[in-house]
C-alpha cells in the first residue's frame, strides 16, 4: 500500500491510517500534518469527524512542530517534484535544434567543410614542399 500524500510505499502497518470517508491510505503523520491546517480528507476533499480529527491532532507543542517540519518537507517534496516535471516538459517541447548557418545549413557540417578544406590544403602544401 502506498501513502495519498507521499506516494511511498507503507512499510510499517502501525503507520497507516485509513480516511474513514473514502478509506485511501496515509502515513499516520502525513494526514496528521495534513490536518494541522484543514479538516478534510486530502484525496476525496470530505470533512472528517470530530472523533477522528481529536485522534490525529497533536496533543503537545513538541508534537505540533515535528507535524510542521513533516508538513513542510512534504511541501517542499511537492515543489520539487513539480519543478522537475515542468522543466521536463519544457525539454520536450524545445528539443534541441543544432545551430544553423545563415543559409540554413548544420554548423556541425560547416564545421567539417572547413576541416576537409583546411585538411586537403595542407597536404598540398606538403607535397609541393617535397618535390
Amino acid at each position: 500500500m502506498r501513502c495519498n500524500v507521499c506516494y511511498q510505499p507503507i512499510l510499517i502497518v502501525r503507520d497507516k491510517i485509513l480516511c474513514p470517508e473514502c478509506q485511501n491510505t496515509f502515513h499516520r503523520d502525513h494526514l496528521a500534518a495534513w490536518l494541522l491546517n484543514v479538516d478534510y480528507c486530502p484525496t476525496c476533499r470530505e470533512m472528517l469527524s470530530p472523533q477522528f480529527l481529536k485522534e490525529l491532532r497533536p496533543t503537545s507543542e513538541a508534537e505540533r512542530r515535528r507535524l510542521q517540519e513533516i508538513l513542510w518537507t512534504l511541501d517542499n517534496l511537492t515543489n520539487t517534484m513539480a519543478n522537475y516535471e515542468r522543466s521536463r516538459n519544457m525539454f520536450k517541447k524545445n528539443k534541441y535544434k543544432e545551430p544553423l548557418f545563415p543559409d540554413g545549413i548544420p554548423l556541425g557540417i560547416v564545421f567539417l567543410f572547413f576541416i576537409a578544406i583546411s585538411f586537403i590544403v595542407v597536404v598540398i602544401l606538403l607535397i609541393t614542399t617535397l618535390f
